[in-house]
């Protein structure tokens, strides 16, 4: 346990979380995550920092390249496979019937005899999963080629001044001739004051009078949404933009428990929910556990066992760290609307110090670690959620 503890301001409990802190950093090699409690709405941001001590993941910054070398020309990259993420690959979303294109967007004004464009979208868009989306793109005067850049997001870096971010989006088109899913190159670009956006761009030949349609699969970057932008570049006539907001929505972790636990005894049950309301679906989501206990002038005291059921037998695991990160419970797979519900309990060892006041248990769930720093990988979904403190009563 390390940061777990933060959302606790002030007096003993504040003594409690520096307590642990600093024992989680003293751990030789120990892959023990580190973050606040963890909720989505504490913020994307926060949980890639605590994946990637849950991974073990080392800290490396970029050697070379900058957005600034990084140009926007190219098209699709042939029958490229989707860029992996560790775990698990990204599901895919078909988008329920929105509404009209027209009303979603805030375009620009269309140049005179400038195509026009459009974007289809679910209503809503699944985190850490490919969305399917329709653009269509009509041309009023001759036949010519458009350069299309989507705008995807704006990527994370967890280093400071960081030469590249550690995530990156994703974009795949249907290529017509051989109805196969082709790779979208995604650039990271420099943005006006800092940071960077995601940027995916391919060529698009129009018929005179006419329209194309696109079929595209995405998995776009926010915290909770994202402007999701579309520009056309063409000969004779100025750009032509369009913006999307989009909302992110992705499954839910959750642990509840008993207020307190007796030494010597083996604990009440903690309820552990994994919910997916999200139109997507997720394979190898990992289920990690942690528990202990710490109070100020206080040995810390990790709890070395865990119990765990799925409604069915119990099993007895191990809490303590492995190179992998926390120990692992269970591989599940999502799909939209599923529950997945555990049961813990904890066995008090009899012997711990009496000064033991506080503990805590806390369980992630990923579809695998991000990529070090500066590797540009599409991000996993990950959770963190813990137990409120529990009173540690000394039989």
């Amino acid at each position: 346990m390390s940061e777990h503890l933060d959302r606790l301001g002030s007096g003993e409990n504040e003594q409690l979380t520096d307590l642990l802190g600093a024992v989680a950093a003293a751990a030789s090699g120990a892959a023990v995550p580190q973050g606040a409690a963890a909720a989505r709405q504490r913020g994307r941001q926060r949980r890639v920092r605590r994946l990637l001590a849950l991974a073990a993941v080392p800290v490396v910054l970029a050697a070379a390249g900058t957005a600034a070398g990084l140009g926007l020309s190219g098209g699709p990259t042939g029958h490229a496979p989707l860029p992996a993420v560790t775990g698990t690959a990204p599901a895919t979303v078909v988008p329920s019937p929105p509404p009209s294109a027209s009303a979603q967007a805030s375009p620009s004004a269309t140049p005179t005899g400038a195509p026009s464009v459009a974007l289809q979208l679910p209503s809503t868009l699944a985190e850490s999963a490919l969305n399917q989306a329709t653009l269509t793109v009509t041309d009023p005067g001759a036949a010519t080629t458009e350069t299309v850049t989507l705008s995807l997001g704006i990527p994370r870096a967890t280093t400071p001044n960081a030469s590249a971010p550690d995530e990156q989006a994703v974009a795949e088109r249907l290529d017509p001739a051989s109805g196969a899913w082709v790779t979208v190159p995604v650039r990271f670009v420099a943005r006006p004051g800092g940071g960077w956006v995601d940027q995916a761009t391919f060529t698009l030949a129009l018929p005179a009078g006419g329209r194309v349609t696109q079929q595209l699969r995405l998995l776009p970057l926010g915290d909770p949404g994202l402007d999701l932008g579309v520009r056309l570049d063409g000969s004779g006539h100025a750009p032509v933009t369009a913006t999307y907001p989009v909302v992110l929505t992705g499954p839910t972790l959750s642990v509840t428990g008993p207020a307190d636990v007796v030494t010597g005894q083996t604990s009440g049950e903690f309820d552990v929910t994994l919910a997916d309301d999200t139109p997507a679906s997720y394979t190898g989501v990992q289920l990690r556990v942690d528990a202990g206990g710490s109070s100020p002038n206080c040995t810390f005291s990790p709890f070395p066992t865990v119990q765990w059921s799925e409604g069915g037998a119990w099993h007895t695991t191990s809490t303590a760290a492995t190179s992998a990160g926390w120990p692992l419970l269970e591989t599940v797979a999502l799909t939209p609307g599923r529950r997945v519900v555990l049961r813990l309990r904890l066995p008090v060892p009899a012997g711990l110090p009496s000064c033991l006041a506080k503990g805590e248990v806390a369980v992630s769930a990923s579809t695998g670690p991000i990529g070090a720093a500066g590797a540009t990988t599409p991000p996993p979904l990950s959770l963190l959620a813990d137990s409120p403190f529990f009173s540690v009563r000394h039989g």
